[in-house]
């Protein structure tokens, strides 16, 4: 059993073609293909993908592309999910992290903390600091910065190491999911 992070799938979002360079599709449909075939590529049925965050814009690609995904599947929620704080109402929220789960996700959660190697890493969508855009967005939403290793998305492909952050997002690693061992190896070159 292996241990996997990606982020920032965005399955079924089609003007995600324009803004990342790495995607040279012609099409979401295609885009989305890809993304399956380099994931089952990587993941077998008995290993642990830990999504952080943006896998799709709608439940409606999140219920056609998570089944067809080998692997145990947790959700670190995205801006982009729906079941993700930007949700303002918790009761709507809520509903929508019933269907993640339904869908197939072990678990949902906005943040999380996990030991790989006796190093403690902080898993979420957003980094400490910074944004793909020229503004500093969702500032409440971000993690608080405790001197952990964090692994985020969010960025795209922005940077790959930045500090003590690591982006797992599909569009700096050959939109293919990042396996644990070579963040565990990142992370101690960063201590």
């Amino acid at each position: 059993m292996k241990t996997f992070f990606t982020s920032d799938q965005h399955f079924g979002h089609a003007n995600i073609i324009k803004y990342c360079p790495i995607r040279k599709f012609s099409s979401v449909d295609e885009m989305n293909e890809a993304l399956v075939k380099n994931f089952n590529a990587l993941v077998s049925e008995d290993d642990v993908i830990y999504h952080l965050g943006d896998f799709s814009l709608s439940l409606h690609p999140m219920l056609a592309y998570l089944p067809r995904l080998n692997g145990t599947h947790h959700l670190v929620c995205g801006n982009h999910d729906k079941c993700h704080p930007t949700e303002k109402k918790e009761a709507k929220r809520q509903v929508f992290e019933a269907e993640y789960l339904k869908a197939g996700f072990a678990s949902v959660q906005n943040e999380l903390t996990l030991k790989l190697d006796g190093i403690d890493f902080l898993l979420s969508h957003f980094p400490y600091t910074g944004d793909h855009t020229a503004m500093d967005r969702f500032e409440k939403y971000r993690p608080k910065d405790e001197g952990k290793i964090l692994l985020h998305g969010h960025v795209h492909e922005l940077y790959k190491v930045r500090d003590r952050c690591i982006n797992v997002g599909v569009d700096v690693w050959e939109l293919k999911p990042v396996e644990s061992s070579i963040i565990v190896k990142i992370a101690k070159e960063i201590l």
